[in-house]
Parts: C-alpha cells; sequence; structure tokens
C-alpha cells in the first residue's frame, strides 16, 4: 500500500508496488512478482492520513519557500480513496512541484502507518530548495553583429516562486536591449505562467535596411506551464528613424512614431523526442513540431495616445506557421533528414488599409544562418571523427528556398502577387559545420546561391551565425 513518486516505475524500483521501506525494514523477499501484486491491490481502499514534510535550504541555508505554497500543491494528495490514486495523486504533485522551477529534488514515499489500519498511509515529502540567484554572461555573432549579453535572475527570494530578471545586451553595431521582468509560476495554483516584462530596444538596421528603431514598451503574458499556449498583449512605443539620411524614399516614408496595441496567441504542438542521438538532436530531436503565431495589432485607437499623429496607431493581422520534421535515416541517428516549412502573411486592416505599405519593423525578412522563410530542405549528417563526436558537432548539406512580397500598398492583383511570388523565388545549397550552444546552433557554411531578385545582398563562400529556430 505504498507508493513512491520520485520514480516513474508504479513498482516503486522493483520492490513492492511503490513501497519503498526505510533502511529499518527487513529485506523484500526474493522471487515476488511485485508488479503484478500492485495490478491486484491498486484498486483497494487507501487514504492518506499524515504529510510530513522536510525542506532543505540550498547549501544548508535556511528555507525560502513558504509552506503555505507547498501544501497548496500537496493538497489534492489527500482526496485519494484507492492505492492507484494515492500514486497517481504523488506523480502529480511531484511535477506541480518542479514546475515551480525552486526544487532541486523532489521525493515522495507513501508506506503503511498507522499499522493498525490496513486502508491508511502516510506520505513522506523531501524537498531540496535550488539556487536563489542566476547569473548568465555570452557573446554571439548574429546578423553580421557581434553581441555581448548578461543577465541575472532572483528566484523565490519572497518564497512564493516569483522570478525576477533582467537582461542586458550590447552589440558593436550599436544595437542594444535591456529588459526587466517579472514571471509566477502556478499563478493561483492554476497550470500556467504569469508574467510581466518592461523593455527598452534600440535596432540598427542601416546595413540592411537603412534605418533605426527604437522601442519602449510593456508584455503581459499568460503561458500555459508546458509552453505549448501563450497569450501576451503588448502595448508600446515605437520610433523609426533614418540617421543616415540615405534611405529610399518608400523607407523614409515610414520614420517616425507609432503607438503598438497588440493581442498575440502561441500554439505550439511539439512532437520531438529530445533523448534522441545523433545529429537529431541538434535539431531538437526525431519527430514532427508545429507553431502557430496569430497577433492582432491595432486594439487602442490612432488617437489614444497625447500626441499621436493620425495614422500613428499600427493595426494589422500577422500570421505566422512553423512546421519541422525529422526523420532518422538510420538506427544509430548518424544521418537525418529534416524539412522545415515557414510561411507568414501580414495584411493592414483599418479604413484605406490595404492602399497603405506594412510598417517595415513588422514584415517577414528573408536571409540569414536561420534559414529562409518559406520551404527548407536539409541533410544533416553526424561527422566520422571521435573528437567531432564527442563535441556533437555535425555536418549538413542544404537547400534553402523563400520569397516574400508585398501585399498591400501597390495596387496590384491577386494573379500579380502570385506571379512575383513564384518567379522572384531565391535559392542557395552548400555544406557546413554544426556546433549546438545553449543560445542556438552555431552554423558554419559554404554557400551557393543558385537564383537571387534583382536588389538582394547576397553573400556567397563562408558564412558563420547562428541560427535559432522558430520552433523552440
Amino acid at each position: 500500500m505504498a507508493s513512491n513518486a520520485s520514480d516513474s516505475d508504479p513498482t516503486g524500483n522493483g520492490q513492492q508496488p511503490g513501497k519503498a521501506p526505510d533502511q529499518a525494514s527487513p529485506a523484500a523477499p526474493a522471487g515476488v512478482d511485485y508488479a503484478a501484486l500492485y495490478e491486484q491491490l491498486q484498486g483497494a481502499e487507501c487514504r492518506v492520513e499524515h504529510i510530513n514534510k522536510r525542506l532543505e535550504g540550498f547549501g544548508g541555508g535556511a528555507p525560502r519557500t513558504r509552506a503555505a505554497l507547498i501544501d497548496r500543491e500537496l493538497e489534492p494528495i489527500q482526496r485519494a480513496h484507492t492505492l492507484a490514486e494515492v500514486h497517481a495523486e504523488l506523480e502529480a504533485a511531484a511535477a506541480r512541484l518542479k514546475q515551480l522551477g525552486v526544487f532541486s529534488s523532489v521525493n515522495m514515499l507513501a508506506h503503511e502507518e498507522p499499522l493498525d489500519d490496513p486502508s491508511a498511509c502516510s506520505v513522506e515529502v523531501e524537498l531540496e530548495e535550488s539556487n536563489w540567484y542566476r547569473v548568465r554572461a555570452a557573446t554571439y555573432v548574429q546578423g553580421g553583429e557581434n553581441t555581448f549579453e548578461i543577465s541575472g535572475a532572483l528566484v523565490n527570494v519572497a518564497g512564493g516562486a516569483e522570478r525576477v530578471d533582467a537582461e542586458i545586451n550590447y552589440g558593436t553595431e550599436s544595437s542594444h536591449t535591456a529588459s526587466l521582468g517579472f514571471s509566477q509560476p502556478r499563478i493561483a495554483g492554476l497550470p500556467a505562467l504569469l508574467e510581466l516584462r518592461g523593455s527598452q530596444l534600440f535596432r540598427n538596421n542601416q546595413k540592411s535596411s537603412s534605418y533605426t528603431e527604437q522601442l519602449r514598451g510593456l508584455v503581459l503574458a499568460l503561458k500555459s506551464m508546458d509552453g505549448s499556449q501563450a497569450l501576451e498583449y503588448e502595448l508600446g512605443w515605437r520610433r523609426l528613424l533614418d540617421p543616415s539620411r540615405t534611405a529610399s524614399r518608400a523607407v523614409v516614408s515610414q520614420m517616425g512614431d507609432y503607438l503598438k496595441s497588440s493581442l498575440r496567441y502561441t500554439l505550439t504542438l511539439d512532437r520531438r523526442d529530445p533523448s534522441s542521438g545523433g545529429a537529431a538532436a541538434t535539431l531538437g530531436g526525431a519527430g514532427w513540431a508545429l507553431r502557430s503565431t496569430s497577433e492582432l495589432a491595432g486594439l487602442l485607437p490612432p488617437g489614444a495616445a497625447a500626441g499621436a499623429a493620425a495614422g500613428s496607431s499600427l493595426r494589422f493581422v500577422r500570421q505566422q506557421l512553423d512546421a519541422q520534421a525529422v526523420v532518422p535515416m538510420d538506427d544509430t541517428g548518424a544521418v537525418v533528414f529534416n524539412v522545415g516549412v515557414s510561411a507568414g502573411v501580414l495584411v493592414p486592416w483599418g479604413e484605406g488599409a490595404m492602399s497603405r505599405p506594412t510598417c517595415i519593423a513588422d514584415r517577414f525578412f528573408l536571409g540569414g544562418p536561420s534559414s529562409l522563410r518559406g520551404f527548407k530542405f536539409k541533410l544533416m549528417f553526424q561527422l566520422p571523427h571521435p573528437a567531432l563526436r564527442l563535441l556533437k558537432v555535425h555536418g549538413h548539406a542544404f537547400v534553402n528556398g523563400g520569397n516574400v512580397v508585398q501585399l498591400s500598398g501597390t495596387d496590384r492583383s491577386p494573379r500579380s502577387v502570385l506571379s512575383e511570388l513564384g518567379s522572384t523565388f531565391r535559392w542557395s545549397c552548400g555544406l557546413g559545420l554544426v556546433v549546438p550552444t545553449p543560445i542556438g546552433r552555431f552554423e558554419a557554411n559554404y554557400c551557393a546561391v543558385l537564383a537571387a531578385a534583382e536588389g538582394d545582398r547576397v553573400r556567397r563562400g563562408m558564412q558563420l551565425g547562428f541560427a535559432v529556430s522558430n520552433i523552440a
């Protein structure tokens, strides 16, 4: 009549179903089929009489987590009425406590106590807190700009599993970002994370698009604990500038201030196996994944902000869909076949919307080591050298294709737009090395451009950078 929630084996590590006797207990008799015994007894009446908790602070220090928070997550255990229900509730409670993100160790054990009541049991809960501060520093190259990043977080300082984090990054092209966030997992005991984040951003796009972007704003988000769904509201003030005075008339016409008030919903279906070895591990694991991001901007009227000029409120509908399938080509996973598809549409709304171009900062763009937007075909293989395998370095051969076309502000027919989409498709192929890192895949590729459109900035030969998948 006992259950151990720290192990997924319902037989309790090969001992009596869910039973893990303490050191004073006699050795279990040999030859007993505890799995079969558990099957027979799982419907037997069982109720939890006592829950004894032991909480250890990080590094032997004083515990910080409030007792009421732990009791809230353990309370459903006492509603169990059978041995199987007790076992299930212990596993569920352990999962809830791990979702708080403040414990490095969660162990639970149910055993027969008091001994004079065969339908009663007691539960021992052992928790060990993790470090309450996190610091991280990194440098990386993205979009031709070297960037230094430093971030830190305070976790569970007040004992409620809350998290306060700050991040600053600065690039060699003067791009920089500063953000401060607060998050609360399992808000009100629900399987959801509440997050509030304020940020200030300056992005230098002069080399690629002849403008700079400043953005200050807040994002309020409600996310599922498994990361499959997220609902976010963003309120921000954007300023586009042309400090070099070299932008085209089309870009100059978009310079100025914009108010952004948008609601964004993200749905992720991930059926990849993260335990996959070989080259598949670099791509998130064997299997498939799908992510849909829908955004509606313009929830506030154009004149909602003081001093806002007419038409400064961004109004658009943006839909993006990313899909990936990773198929191992052999049992070892040394060679995998990876197919990715990314597609998106950006459409303005409101009076006379289709006669105006969308804001350049919200558009889809092609290029960079993260792959072109559109169809992607890639073959990845494991390098045979033992040292490279130890470092998880892989090689890949790829063919990339993609395109973007403007829908609004052109006065063109749908047939003309579709014709341009097909006739100006961009293609490239090549070989390269892939090194997994905490911030994404670092790729060193040799690229050959097969087809490019007029005005494209083509980079043949070696290309270095981080490839961050749209599907996390």
